[in-house]
């Protein structure tokens, strides 16, 4: 364990990690490592994987009289990521801060609030736990990672073929009877080696032929979108076989939602023009896979 004394006394967590922050962890750098970083313990790499990656350690730190008690860990980032940092421990006598690779602390978790989230580019990263004043805690450091973009392969679906089946008999025409529109059963699909509810039977494209920047709408009767949720749009090159040359897919960025239907722009490209595309919508609530809807084929003229 590192450890740093300092003379005044120390009454209090926040004025303990101020203290820390400003004095110990400035900006300035030796070797190309923050001053106080070179024995940092490395927790490794965050890979950039579509099922995310997790780093932790276990570690006790101590703070007595006049000396605060800290430790000091380091990671990489691999791509452009969601990361969460968690500290857990029995008592809220211990702090976490987040420092970038040129030791300027942004994001403090400790307390009453033990956990934070932040978008990373790919890079150095530090943690440093501190101890409360005359503590000694034990505690459990977790740092999660997600892709900021997950763009999955398209499911291949294939109409089953019915070989040498008997046509049925002729049958009388029933009374008319006003529609009533019935939903068709979700399934479930293997998406880009998650599973998701398949809503793609009750959703449907309006309107199917756009301009380049042309808008259109997707709606279903049975896929409800929160608020909260990640949500992906996807066109898929209906003339491009799935990795061959040349780029057959694209994520979509500019679109909206309201209850089950979302509104989307197409693409402003003039690359994208006399080309068809299927349409594919993916959503992820709480970090874990949802919906999916492959509505039809739009052509953008």
């Amino acid at each position: 364990m590192n450890t740093y004394s300092r003379r005044p006394r120390i009454r209090t967590l926040a004025a303990m990690i101020a203290v820390v922050a400003s004095i110990l962890f400035a900006g300035s750098t030796a070797y190309g490592q923050p001053v106080g970083f070179g024995n940092a313990t490395n927790l490794g790499t965050l890979r950039n994987q579509a099922s995310g990656w997790n780093l932790w350690a276990n570690h006790t730190v101590r703070s007595t009289p006049g000396v605060v008690g800290y430790h000091t860990y380091r990671f990489d980032v691999a791509g452009s990521q969601m990361v969460t940092v968690t500290l857990t421990a029995p008592t809220k006598t211990v702090a976490v801060v987040l420092f970038n690779s040129s030791g300027q602390p942004t994001k403090i978790a400790g307390n009453n609030d033990p956990k934070f989230t932040v978008s990373m580019s790919a890079g150095t990263y530090y943690l440093r736990t501190i101890a409360n004043p005359n503590t000694t805690t034990s505690y459990r450091l977790t740092v999660n990672g997600m892709p900021n973009v997950i763009i999955a392969p398209r499911p291949v679906l294939r109409t089953p073929t019915v070989i040498n089946a008997p046509k049925p008999a002729p049958q009388p025409a029933p009374a008319p009877a006003p529609p009533v529109p019935q939903p068709k059963p979700v399934t479930r699909i293997s998406y880009g080696g998650f599973v998701f509810d398949n809503h793609s039977a009750n959703t449907t494209l309006s309107p199917t032929t756009i301009n380049v920047g042309g808008t259109f709408r997707v709606t279903s009767t049975t896929m409800s979108i929160p608020s909260n949720a990640r949500v992906f749009v996807t066109l898929v090159d209906v003339n491009r076989v799935p990795g061959s040359a040349g780029v057959t897919r694209f994520s979509l960025q500019r679109f909206s939602w309201s209850g089950r239907t979302l509104t989307i722009a197409g693409p402003d490209l003039a690359l994208f023009r006399n080309r068809s595309f299927y349409v594919e919508i993916s959503t992820w609530e709480n970090g874990l896979p949802k919906n999916y809807a492959m509505p039809g084929i739009i052509k953008i003229q």
